[in-house]
C-alpha cells in the first residue's frame, strides 16, 4: 500500500512540473536602449522643428521611457501610447492597422486604443522582437519618421 501511495504521489508531482514545451522565453528592450531610441527620436523630432509626445514600450506593451516636448497637446502622449501599442499588436508598423482594416478586417475596429496611423513602429533587436515606439503631434508620416530615426540608435 505504501509503495501505491508513494506511485501516486510521484505521478502527481510529475503532472504539475512545467516543461520546456510548456514555457517560452521573452526578451523585451532595456531600459537603456529604450532611452537611447527616445534620445534619437528627440533629436529628430527638433530637427524637423516638431513638438511631439514619444513613448517606448516593452514587449508587453509597459511603457519604459517616454517625453513630452514643450509645446505638444497633452493629447499627444496618449496617440503615441496608443501607435506604440498598435505596433506592437502588429510586430511591424502601426501604418500596417489602417492596411488590415482596408483589406476587410474590420474586427480590428473593436479593439480598445488601436492607433491605425503612422507613427508606430517595432523595436528589433538581433532580430528579436523586444517593444514599441510612438510619436504624435506631427504629421503621421512625421511622426513616422521620428520614430525611424530613434531606431537608428540601436542595433537591429
Amino acid at each position: 500500500m505504501r509503495q501505491f501511495a508513494m506511485l501516486i504521489i510521484s505521478m502527481v508531482l510529475a503532472s504539475g512540473a512545467a516543461s520546456a514545451a510548456d514555457t517560452y522565453a521573452m526578451q523585451s528592450i532595456s531600459f537603456d536602449a529604450a532611452s537611447n531610441i527616445l534620445k534619437g527620436a528627440l533629436k529628430e523630432a527638433n530637427k524637423q522643428d516638431r513638438n511631439v509626445a514619444i513613448v517606448v514600450v516593452d514587449a508587453a506593451g509597459e511603457i519604459i521611457a517616454a517625453a513630452r516636448m514643450d509645446g505638444a497637446k497633452p493629447i499627444a502622449m496618449k496617440i503615441a501610447l496608443r501607435k506604440a501599442n498598435t505596433a506592437l499588436l502588429f510586430r511591424g508598423a502601426s501604418r500596417s492597422a489602417a492596411g488590415a482594416i482596408d483589406g476587410g478586417a474590420a474586427s480590428l475596429l473593436t479593439l480598445d486604443g488601436l492607433a491605425a496611423l503612422p507613427g508606430g513602429l517595432a523595436v528589433n533587436i538581433d532580430s528579436d522582437f523586444v517593444g514599441a515606439i510612438g510619436v504624435s503631434g506631427a504629421p503621421a508620416d512625421i511622426d513616422e519618421l521620428i520614430a525611424g530615426a530613434g531606431l537608428k540608435r540601436i542595433k537591429n
